[in-house]
């Protein structure tokens, strides 16, 4: 019997804890599964701006795509004046750049025209030096000849003196004409070699006169050219990089403008919508 008893109060002790386990259930289950997903899963999507939702929001119980958007917060407060400002300075920069293209290759034109005008010009140059010393070459021989047969003359008279035949004046004079013709031979043989001189260095392309100094269209000219075109050049590198350096302002400024404007409320993809707060147009 005393077995028996101890069974009996056993099995009531069973039977009561069965049923207050039942009768707790619901709120074990509360506190380890809803209370629990609440507290540590259940979080609320924030904006990254203000702004206005734009669209309807999402639907309760959906679940948010790969995409991770659950709505598009747009700022119609967003102030575009630095965007604007940096967009007219690059129209600006493109302006200078544009213009100093053009102006360069203006003068790039320019140069190569003055560089076919100025080969004209040495062609002819070296053509003239030419015909120069080919008649000063021939007035040389012609001279030479002369002088061959005054000086023929001259010592004919110089006998002719010393013997009485002719008087001393004639004889003088004729040894003057001899003496000038050499001054003369002299003075061609030293134009000649400066021209032949003038003539090599034309053909290393220096030009120079007769009293030595350059004719208008050589270096001088293609001296400011040079010069012009590399200033030319240089001021359009400085505007290249100005223009470089605005535009990627440009584009910074537009993308900070982009993020304060309009920017999405993102979640981890899959997330289940537990309850929506604002609706559509609403101020977040």
């Amino acid at each position: 019997y005393r077995l028996a008893g101890w069974a009996g109060a056993a099995a009531a002790l069973a039977a009561l804890l069965a049923y207050a386990g039942w009768w707790l259930a619901p709120y074990f289950t509360s506190v380890l599964f809803r209370d629990a997903a609440v507290t540590t899963w259940v979080n609320v999507a924030t904006s990254p701006i203000r702004g206005n939702l734009d669209g309807p929001p999402p639907a309760v119980g959906g679940r948010v795509g790969a995409d991770r958007r659950i709505a598009l917060v747009r700022n119609q407060q967003a102030d575009p004046s630095d965007m604007e400002r940096s967009a007219a300075e690059v129209a600006r920069a493109e302006a200078e750049v544009t213009e100093l293209r053009t102006y360069l290759a203006r003068l790039q034109d320019l140069d190569a025209k003055w560089r076919t005008r100025t080969a004209d010009y040495a062609d002819t140059f070296k053509k003239n030096l030419e015909t120069d010393i080919e008649g000063a070459r021939r007035e040389l021989g012609y001279i030479t000849e002369r002088l061959t047969l005054e000086r023929g003359v001259a010592e004919r008279k110089q006998a002719l003196a010393r013997r009485g035949n002719t008087s001393q004046t004639e004889a003088d004079d004729a040894l003057a004409e001899v003496m000038e013709l050499e001054r003369m031979r002299a003075e061609l043989e030293k134009t000649i070699a400066q021209a032949e001189e003038r003539r090599h260095a034309a053909d290393r392309g220096v030009f120079l006169q007769s009293d030595g100094r350059n004719p208008e269209w050589a270096f001088q000219s293609e001296d400011r050219g040079l010069l012009e075109i590399a200033l030319a050049e240089r001021a359009l590198a400085d505007a290249e990089a100005v223009l470089a350096e605005t535009r990627a302002s440009a584009a910074a400024t537009r993308q900070a403008f982009e993020l304060i404007s309009a920017s999405p409320i993102v979640t981890p993809p899959g997330s289940l919508i537990w309850s929506v707060l604002a609706g559509a147009g609403a101020a977040v």
